[in-house]
């Protein structure tokens, strides 16, 4: 429920920003992510990962194999986000923040459903 609501609070709030109009007086678009706000993705973000790590304690599952796959999978996908949101954002712009916020919400719904017990993935 907390990785849900974090997730839904700053994906409606990443397309909130998106919708504003938050320019310097040169017109470019200022950075918004603050380091506080940053954490907390990062938190919301990994809440799901921890779930994963209590799963493998509880069914005494030998974890360092999946620990360094999880690891270096989360790392090349972070790096390669990364340059491909910096490609992508300097040709689409702020809109395409709106589509990070919403892939942030629908995230936490999948989190919430999967801990209600709704869906399995």
């Amino acid at each position: 429920m907390i990785a849900f609501i974090l997730l839904f609070l700053i994906g409606a709030n990443m397309i909130r920003e998106s919708l504003s109009s938050d320019r310097d007086d040169e017109g470019e678009i200022e950075d918004k992510f603050s380091f506080s706000e940053l954490t907390l993705l990062a938190i919301a973000t990994s809440i799901d990962a921890f779930a994963v790590g209590i799963t493998y304690a509880v069914l005494k599952q030998d974890v360092l194999i999946p620990v360094i796959v999880i690891g270096l999978v989360a790392f090349g996908f972070t790096i390669f986000g990364i340059f491909l949101g910096k490609k992508i954002g300097d040709y689409f712009g702020d809109k395409f923040e709106i589509l990070g916020g919403i892939v942030l919400i629908l995230l936490g719904f999948k989190i919430l459903f999967e801990g209600l017990g709704l869906i399995s993935f």
